[in-house]
């Protein structure tokens, strides 16, 4: 996926979310504090999961209620689930909210299909960082 292979830092979080979950807007905004702190070495990206081609105009709505200012990235369900095959991934696990931690090579650092937050994420890389991978 272009937005891991690009990445400027050694970690990438893909939250994939649906604006109609509840959860995923509730954990959202927590998320987003990880572009600043405390791992800057990480990248953060946002991914809708939406068939509808009229999401962007959506999204970019629902950004401004949150006053969040990260680039909208837009998924269809194919996608996902190619990606996910890809990574060895159920694609049961692609019902919102996901996150999903990756090396900057693609290595798949965690899978949560549970609602997350900047902490557990944190905490993921730093015990990945003290295993020295």
């Amino acid at each position: 996926m272009k937005l891991v292979e690009e990445s400027d830092k050694p970690y990438v979080l893909l939250n994939f979310y649906n604006t109609a979950c509840k959860p995923c807007v509730k954990e959202i905004p927590d998320l987003a504090q990880l572009h600043d702190h405390p791992h800057k070495h990480l990248n953060v990206h946002f991914v809708a999961l939406d068939e509808d081609n009229d999401a962007k105009k959506e999204l970019k709505h629902f950004w401004q209620q949150l006053a969040i200012e990260t680039p909208i990235y837009c998924v269809n369900n194919e996608s996902l689930n190619q990606f996910l095959q890809e990574h060895r991934l159920s694609s049961t696990t692609s019902t919102p909210p996901m996150s999903l931690i990756l090396s900057r090579d693609g290595r798949l650092i965690e899978s949560i299909s549970t609602v997350t937050d900047a902490k557990e994420v944190s905490l993921i890389i730093h015990k990945d960082e003290s295993f020295g991978n």
